[in-house]
């Protein structure tokens, strides 16, 4: 376009260039403010000369939008700088700005060229294709190619089809959920799908685009009759095309890469956050909130302020207001604990000089839990454990870390897993069963392949305890390398001479590794050949009721394990499915089945041929949802030994009747289990 009547060539639109200065120098010329109606004018002064940013409270409050200058001011430099990309065929690519242009600005700069990008190919056709959203695939309908007939093309994405989706977990299922692919095809409470129509005209070489209408829809469904419904679109117009050729900048370009989206790794001040002295004021008002009313509000916009704040602001807000106060110590100490940032755990680390050894455990312990795993926070976590190397709490805390840390690389670093390593074996050479357990525990939560060959070492050790927490350290390791644990423990599963604890806990472990068909066959034989004996029908009774509760599993990661359990369970006899619970069971129930998720408990019965009362039982909850599984709950209660501790109480309960009977027992056993627990 320019100042004499809007005639510009369509080269460089076909190629695929536009300098953003040249653009600014349009929407400032005079002729194209006379050529906009009222409404395009309003939306020139508002989202293009002067954008502006704004934080809202809550739909339910009645305060008005907070303007933000500074990030408006942001946002309207980083806009006004050049770039460039590539148009092959109408799909956009090859994005190119300046190298200090915000990750932030660029993302909105690829939202407007996805609406841009249209595969103007003739007819009906769907292939996946590259957008703003990931790697989705894509229908096209192209009515028309011809001049007489100037062709209106429709394009739709459909969101649960996507190869590459765009997304990113945070809190808590970034921490400790466990990637699902079938979870969201199960779910079904996430959809979504975009829909875009452009009208087209013929250009001199190839078709041009007059306008876009775009529609994006996202349904989140929450429970019976509670939804939520996003709508998002876009309506653009083409006012003219510029004749003469841009002018490229002279400064060099970084490739940005195509639509797809990219997350913001920049850690940016956030918008409404407290100053120093305002997080000192909102301290005290919880230290005054006596009757606890707006404690969850105040500690929430403290963690958000603390999140924005370096180290050396928290270390100065904690001597100046919260060391010497009792009460306000507790608070402050509570709020940089979950504030879960690099900075909050550089400031613990050199807090803990003035902390005592019960503030150490519990602030790292819940710290390491919220953290985010990178290079500089893993830093920080193996100095504390280095430090206080004689608490076994932290050990089981680093182990997250680690988990967290390794889980997107091919293979972890031997530094962060040679002390969980190490503190095993130290432990199981001072005959410490207690710490030797707690060590096998911070490797299995570690969950490496790594630490395998270390784990096969405690096989051979001559206490069953020790035996079966190395073959729980397993299951972590199983989501990771399924067929190389698989390969490990079914030996165990197959040999007779193993106790009969472990090759039960091998079951299940390799049950839930989602193992193959012929992995379940051969289980199932054990079960069927195994008959005979004590010792061998109670891992025969195990394995049936193994398979029954996963035949009867929410879980969608183990849908094919279940149909062969279900195979499995025609090929057994029947009388195995019928024992009592004197022998080992394992039990299934759906507590919650919605369709935005369920919730499942596992409770496992392990007995000893030895006693009457069961040596172990695990009860297990899990949750399912969209982003994937997550473990809630894990309680182990070891009972070894406690028949022997009721047979020494030299209760005469033959003497008794019934209801004292019971009585005298469930207070025994309550004792008792407090003692072996």
């Amino acid at each position: 376009m320019d100042r004499n009547g809007f005639e510009k060539s369509e080269a460089k639109i076909k190629g695929g260039v536009f300098v953003e200065p040249e653009i600014h120098e349009l929407i400032f010329d005079d002729a194209f403010k006379q050529k906009l109606n009222p409404a395009e004018s309003a939306a020139r002064e508002a989202l293009v000369i002067n954008p502006e940013v704004q934080v809202c409270p809550d739909s339910d409050s009645s305060s008005p939008c907070k303007a933000l200058p500074k990030v408006s001011q942001a946002l309207q430099e980083n806009l006004a700088k050049p770039s460039t990309y590539e148009c092959r065929k109408g799909i956009v690519s090859n994005i190119r700005t300046q190298s200090d242009e915000d990750e932030s600005s660029t993302n909105l700069k690829r939202g407007i060229l996805n609406a841009l990008s249209c595969n103007t190919k003739p007819g009906t056709h769907s292939l996946q294709e590259h957008s703003i959203y990931g790697v989705c695939q894509t229908r096209y309908s192209n009515s028309g190619d011809t001049k007489a007939n100037p062709p209106i093309v429709w394009k739709a994405i459909d969101f649960s089809k996507c190869d590459e989706k765009v997304e990113k977990a945070s809190g808590i299922i970034a921490a400790f959920a466990d990637s699902c692919k079938t979870c969201q095809e199960t779910g079904r409470n996430l959809r979504g799908g975009y829909i875009a129509r452009y009208s087209l005209k013929m250009g001199e070489k190839s078709p041009v685009i007059e306008s876009v209408i775009t529609n994006e829809v996202r349904q989140i469904y929450l429970a019976k009759d509670v939804t939520i419904v996003v709508n998002a679109s876009q309506n653009l117009k083409l006012v003219g095309i510029r004749k003469n050729q841009p002018t490229l900048p002279d400064q060099e370009l970084k490739s940005r890469g195509g639509l797809q989206y990219h997350f913001d790794k920049e850690t940016r001040q956030k918008p409404g956050v407290l100053s120093k002295s305002q997080i000192e004021e909102k301290l005290q008002d919880l230290v005054n909130d006596q009757q606890k009313k707006n404690t969850g509000r105040i500690v929430a916009q403290l963690i958000e302020s603390m999140s924005s704040c370096t180290s050396e602001t928290i270390l100065e807000v904690w001597k100046d207001y919260c060391a010497k106060s009792a009460p306000r110590r507790e608070w402050c100490l509570t709020v940089i604990v979950w504030t879960g940032t690099t900075s909050s755990m550089q400031a613990l680390m050199k807090m803990s000089k003035d902390l005592s050894d019960n503030e150490i455990k519990w602030a790292f312990f819940i710290a390491m839990m919220v953290t985010e795993a990178n290079p500089k926070t893993m830093e920080i976590t193996l100095e504390s454990v280095k430090k206080f190397e004689k608490s076994p709490d932290l050990s089981i805390a680093f182990s997250t870390m680690v988990n967290k840390y390794c889980k997107g690389l091919p293979r972890c670093p031997e530094i962060y897993l040679e002390i969980l390593h190490d503190s095993a074996v130290q432990a199981a050479k001072e005959g410490n069963v207690k710490d030797t357990i707690l060590a096998l525990k911070a490797i299995g939560n570690a969950g490496q392949p790594e630490s395998c060959k270390i784990l096969q070492k405690f096989e051979t050790s001559n206490s069953t305890k020790i035996r079966t927490a190395a073959v729980m350290a397993f299951s972590n390791i199983a989501k990771k390398d399924p067929k190389k644990v698989q390969g490990i423990l079914l030996p165990y599963i197959l040999n007779d001479k193993v106790p009969s604890e472990v090759r039960m806990e091998s079951v299940k472990v390799v049950l839930e590794s989602n193992p193959d068909p012929s992995v379940v066959t051969i289980i199932a034989n054990v079960a069927r050949k195994g008959k005979g004996t004590e010792r061998s029908d109670q891992v025969a009774s195990y394995i049936v009721s193994s398979f029954k509760a996963l035949s009867k599993s929410q879980n969608p990661r183990l849908g094919n394990v279940a149909d062969a359990c279900r195979v499995a369970l025609r090929l057994l006899d029947q009388d195995l499915e019928n024992t009592s619970y004197r022998f080992s069971k394992n039990l299934h129930f759906n507590v919650i089945n919605s369709q935005i998720g369920s919730i499942s408990a596992d409770i496992s019965i392990m007995n000893n041929p030895k006693s009457r009362l069961p040596v172990q039982m695990l009860l297990s909850i899990k949750g399912y949802g969209s982003c994937g599984t997550l473990d809630l709950l894990e309680v182990i209660v070891q009972g070894e030994g406690l028949e022997e501790y009721i047979r020494k109480q030299d209760a005469r309960f033959s003497e008794y009747p019934m209801r004292k009977k019971i009585a005298q027992i469930v207070q025994a056993v309550r004792f008792a289990a407090f003692v072996f627990i």
